[in-house]
């Protein structure tokens, strides 16, 4: 009968082998059309495991090599006939050209590559970073300076290549966990930052200037190589036109988590210029305690980014509320950093500011969330989910966040030359504050506008409905 035959025709032992005598496969073999898809399933699922492996290797040694030169850079410099203002110019450059370049790498992220880029910044940054530990070689005076500078600039260009690509493949990679994942990669930062002035200390004991940026350039060559084997390639499609970077940037939500974002940021470089000279005209710490204090802050950061990741993926809705503790936290710390004048505390025990520290790493780990409202509003406003608009927002975040680490050290530092270390911190945590004002009010004001036009919404509802 043709019932019988069709049943026949369709059968399939549990092999997953059609017992059809022609031996293809049917419409209806459920188990041939299951074994298809498993090899995709499982194919993601590696690629996925491999760019995490590689990216949380990747940010441990740039973080390394990024805080690398703290412990002895400043008297190197010295012995060249570089003053610490001098010093400091070198090591902000690195900032100003990752502001000016992370743009341009997030707009032309798909006409470059996503992988090519990344694989070439792990390249510059390795090849630059050993280039810099021979210019102790370099004549003392301008020629020593003039080429701190310029190999400081290419080490920067390969590290806004990194970072931009690094964001946007992950983010493509993982649509459903942008924050989790931002925030994992973080942690590997965090560990690679603490990890970074005492093994520079080690290494230039052990070998002189050289030895630690040849070791740690060799290593980020080598991290390089390891992402051109690993990483997957990347589906590389365009954004409409007239989606530009600065037609995003110029969103009012995407500006006000900007300046959130610029002032956790500033308080990392206005730590890092004055903190120490505080710590130890204050307290008379010997180096290692010294280092504990700073750890407290990054350790902090490193640890907490994670967790504000997982509930910002868990609980999407609450990302501007989530943006408002940290930022609260961040300014909290700040103020009690000095502590404020104002607050009228009449002992300023170590413990206090050990707190200081730990709260406003807490705060700063909110950063994560940021990134993902930043993607969630490029979403709302018509922007393609793919992986060009993934570059341009990473270009927007590395912008934003590199403004603040280059605007920290100089106008903290000028705080701090002309008021004194209590009254700088409480400046910097005064506008934490104004800011955090200034976020809350716009809630304020898109809620009520919601309200008008019959658009129920809460407070601190999800922040890409601009």
């Amino acid at each position: 009968m043709v019932s019988d035959e069709i049943l026949s025709s369709l059968r399939v032992d549990f092999h997953g082998r059609s017992s059809s005598p022609r031996g293809g496969a049917h419409f209806g073999d459920y188990s041939n059309v299951e074994l298809a898809k498993l090899p995709v399933d499982w194919t993601k699922k590696r690629n996925r495991k491999l760019i995490i492996l590689t990216f949380c290797v990747s940010n441990f040694f740039v973080g390394t090599f990024y805080a690398l030169l703290a412990p002895f850079f400043a008297a190197e410099a010295k012995k060249k006939g570089a003053s610490a203002t001098v010093a400091g110019v070198i090591l902000g450059i690195y900032e100003v050209v990752i502001i000016l370049l992370s743009p341009i790498y997030g707009n032309y992220l798909t006409t470059i590559g996503a992988k090519f880029t990344f694989v070439c910044g792990m390249m510059v940054c390795g090849c630059s970073g050993m280039l810099f530990g021979f210019l102790d070689g370099c004549p003392s005076g301008i020629t020593y300076i003039a080429m701190c500078i310029l190999v400081r600039s290419v080490e920067a260009s390969g590290s806004a290549a990194f970072m931009t690509s690094s964001f946007a493949i992950l983010a493509n990679e993982f649509p459903e966990n942008v924050a989790s994942v931002f925030g994992t990669l973080e942690l590997f930062s965090g560990l690679g930052m603490m990890a970074g002035p005492p093994l520079g200390g080690l290494l230039y004991q052990i070998g002189g200037f050289r030895l630690p940026f040849i070791s740690s350039g060799a290593a980020l060559m080598a991290v390089g190589c390891l992402a051109w084997m690993l990483l997957p390639p990347q589906s590389e499609d365009a954004r409409p036109v007239g989606k530009s970077f600065w037609s995003f940037a110029r969103i009012p939500t995407v500006l006000l988590l900007g300046l959130l974002l610029t002032i956790f940021s500033f308080s990392i470089g206005f730590s890092d210029i004055a903190l120490a000279v505080h710590v130890q005209t204050q307290y008379h710490l010997s180096p290692v305690l010294l280092g504990v204090v700073f750890l407290a802050a990054t350790g902090v950061y490193g640890f907490s980014a994670p967790a504000w990741g997982y509930v910002a993926d868990k609980r999407p809705h609450w990302g501007p509320a989530l943006v408002a503790v940290g930022t609260c936290f961040s300014s909290v710390g700040l103020l009690l950093m000095g502590p404020a004048p104002f607050l009228h505390i009449p002992i300023h025990p170590l413990w206090l500011l050990n707190i200081s520290q730990a709260l406003m790493g807490l705060g700063i780990g909110s950063c994560v969330v940021c990134f993902q409202e930043f993607f969630i509003n490029a979403t709302k406003h018509g922007y393609a989910d793919t992986l060009d608009t993934y570059g341009m927002v990473s270009g927007v975040f590395n912008f934003f966040f590199s403004l603040g680490l280059f605007l920290g050290p100089i106008v903290g530092g000028y705080l701090n030359d002309s008021l004194d270390f209590e009254w700088a911190a409480a400046i910097i945590g005064l506008a934490g504050v104004s800011s955090l004002a200034l976020w809350v009010m716009y809630l304020w004001a898109r809620r009520c506008r919601g309200n008008r036009t019959g658009e129920k919404q809460p407070l601190l509802a999800n922040s890409s409905a601009e």
